[in-house]
């Protein structure tokens, strides 16, 4: 009896501190920006979806991201959430939200990955189509 006990707080404590430490990524990693698109060029990007949105892997000089860097994580757009989206739902809610001064969170790609490698979901980045809409 006292073993299950130990083993339920201890996985109430795990449980605690993984939340404990996504708050501090919550806080100190995420920056907000503004997409820029261009009419010939779309966004420049090259993007593959990783579990907590679309990773940058290229930015292209025309139209440019002012805001971006190559190994950041667009974790949302426009408000919308995209951590947790299985590929063809990103694709979908990033295509719908896609234009020229779209809202930006972003995140750098170790720290959301490295805080979720205890969790069965966040499996490496894996290559996905990027929304057709960006090339």
């Amino acid at each position: 009896m006292e073993l299950l006990m130990d083993a339920v707080a201890l996985e109430e404590l795990r449980v605690q501190a993984k939340r404990e430490r996504q708050a501090e990524f919550d806080s100190a990693q995420r920056r907000a920006g503004t997409l820029r698109v261009s009419g010939c060029a779309g966004a420049g990007l090259e993007m593959i979806a990783c579990p907590h949105g679309y990773l940058v892997e290229q930015i292209d000089d025309v139209p440019g991201q002012a805001d971006l860097r190559a190994g950041d994580v667009i974790l949302g757009i426009n408000g919308v959430r995209l951590a947790g989206l299985t590929a063809d739902e990103m694709e979908v809610v990033f295509a719908s939200n896609f234009a020229d001064g779209a809202d930006l969170q972003i995140g750098c790609h170790e720290e959301p990955l490295r805080h979720s490698a205890e969790d069965a979901a966040a499996a490496p980045c894996a290559a996905a189509p990027a929304p057709s809409d960006l090339t």
